[in-house]
Order: structure tokens, then C-alpha cells, then sequence
């Protein structure tokens, strides 16, 4: 049960960050790259966070999905920065 909560908290936090970045991309005029990607992360999203869910009713999947959230929104907004400036240097 802990392996699947700390699956459900890395995924969770790989997914709030790269929605973050693929809002930036759409921001930016990249709506194909941010389509593949948006693709991927739900496929991989509901597969996980489903089989967490129906398999292990624990309150400590719920704290880990919180969790992977708020580190994924931390991250995701650095790296969303990052990325938002390069794009504008290169003028895009």
C-alpha cells in the first residue's frame, strides 16, 4: 500500500508539473506538442491514479495524491518560468 501511495505521489507531481508546462506551451502558440502531451499525461493519469484508488481505499493514497499535487504545482511553476523566458527570448 505505501508503494502505491508513493506512486500516486510521483505521479501526481509529474503531472500537476507538466500540465503547468503544457499551459505554457499552448500559452506560447504550441498547441500540437502541447496536445501529444496532454494525450500521454491523462492516458497515464487515470490508468494510475484508478488503480491506486480501486485497489487501496487508505487515507494515506488521498494525503499522497495532495501531496504530488502541491510539489507538482511548486515545481511546475519553476520550470514553467524557465521555460516562459526562453520562449521569449527566442522571440516565439
Amino acid at each position: 500500500m505505501l508503494w502505491w501511495a508513493a506512486l500516486i505521489f510521483c505521479f501526481r507531481a509529474a503531472d500537476v508539473m507538466v500540465e503547468t508546462i503544457r499551459l505554457i506551451l499552448v500559452v506560447n502558440g504550441h498547441k500540437w506538442i502541447a496536445s501529444a502531451i496532454a494525450a500521454v499525461e491523462v492516458s497515464l493519469w487515470c490508468w494510475i491514479f484508478s488503480e491506486g484508488v480501486n485497489t487501496h481505499k487508505h487515507w494515506i493514497i488521498y494525503i499522497a495524491y495532495g501531496l504530488g499535487f502541491s510539489l507538482g504545482q511548486l515545481v511546475g511553476c519553476g520550470l514553467g518560468h524557465k521555460l516562459n523566458e526562453k520562449l521569449k527570448a527566442k522571440g516565439k
